[in-house]
């Protein structure tokens, strides 16, 4: 279980900084040159995270973790869409603000459920945190090489719009599991 948790915080990570990190350039390149609106494209995203991130325990008190998560990743999903298929700064700014908002609640959920996943949640916390911090690093830098290789960024946003797929795919299909020996990757 210890690699299919360090997937997905690797996938969580990297779609959260590819979103965040590129999508001022994205909007840059549809929007007007002599507008610098912009620029503000990653505050969208960002904010709409720290917003989720303030409600999210109201909804963590009244809902299952795993339904939020589900929820949350299929607002993400809808987000990225919506980034990949705008042609204008206002649908970039929706875009950004559900994604951020959809992705939101998904680290600090993630989180809480190590002891379910894992019998011994610090022996296995090392790794999993390690493969969140190089998929933020990863992520991001197969954006830029898919758009670089393909002439196109919107193209390259499937990467991080692939990880949100399979995060809610994880959740869809494992929204309760079992608790797992993590002991022997200790």
């Amino acid at each position: 279980m210890l690699p299919v948790i360090c997937t997905l915080f690797f996938i969580y990570v990297g779609a959260e900084s590819s979103f965040g990190g590129w999508v001022a350039t994205y909007a840059h390149r549809l929007g007007s040159e002599s507008s610098t609106f912009w620029a503000m494209a990653p505050s969208f995203f960002y904010g709409a995270m720290l917003a989720g991130r303030s409600l999210a325990p109201l909804a963590l008190s009244r809902l299952r973790e795993t339904f939020v998560a589900q929820t949350g990743l299929t607002l993400a999903l809808l987000g990225g869409l919506a980034l990949v298929s705008a042609h204008n700064l206002v649908v970039i700014v929706l875009g950004s603000f559900i994604a951020g908002l959809g992705l939101a609640s998904i680290f600090p959920i993630s989180v809480s459920l190590f002891p379910r996943w894992f019998q011994e949640p610090r022996a296995a916390s090392g790794a999993v945190f390690a493969s969140g911090n190089l998929g933020g690093a990863v992520l991001p830098w197969l954006v830029g090489v898919v758009s670089t290789h393909s002439g196109s960024l919107r193209l390259a946003l499937f990467v991080p719009l692939a990880s949100v797929t399979a995060m809610l795919i994880f959740y869809l299909v494992n929204p309760e599991k079992q608790i797992f020996s993590a002991q022997k990757y200790a």
